[in-house]
Order: C-alpha cells, then structure tokens, then sequence
C-alpha cells in the first residue's frame, strides 16, 4: 500500500487519497482511491515498474490479486 500511497502522492497533482480496509473471508480487500487526473491503465510504459513490480507482483508473490482500475477524469481505484 505504501507504493499505491507513493504514486499518489507523485501523480494526483495534490488530490486526497482514502485507504479502505475490510475482511473477506480469511484474508482482506484494501481499497485506495484518489481524486487524482486517472489515466489508461494498458498505456503505462513497460518501463514504468511502479504498479506492476511494486503493487500487482508484490501481491501475487504472497497469494493475492490486485487490479487497478482508472481512466482520465476518475482517479484510479487499486483494489
């Protein structure tokens, strides 16, 4: 979370950003969104690691799913 937390910081352009936290069966859903521009989740560059190393890899590596879900004009909602 704190790599979601860090890209909002750099990239929502001083948007707030809320953490949600909640049970799911034996494991938990963690939720953040921002208020920030969004983007097109398939145009950000290969080379750009942030979300796929730090955030969706991390999570796969102990047994979870991420996604994240954005457009231009409605933040990004990683869940």
């Amino acid at each position: 979370m704190r790599e979601l937390l860090t890209n909002v910081a750099r990239h929502a352009g001083g948007a707030s950003a809320e953490l949600v936290v909640s049970r799911a069966g034996a494991g938990a859903v963690v939720v953040v969104r921002d208020g920030g521009p969004g983007f097109v989740v398939e145009d950000v560059p290969e080379h750009r690691r942030g979300l796929r190393a730090s955030v969706v890899e991390r999570v796969a590596a102990v047994g979870g799913a991420a996604e994240v879900e954005s457009a231009p004009g409605t933040g990004r909602r990683p869940a």
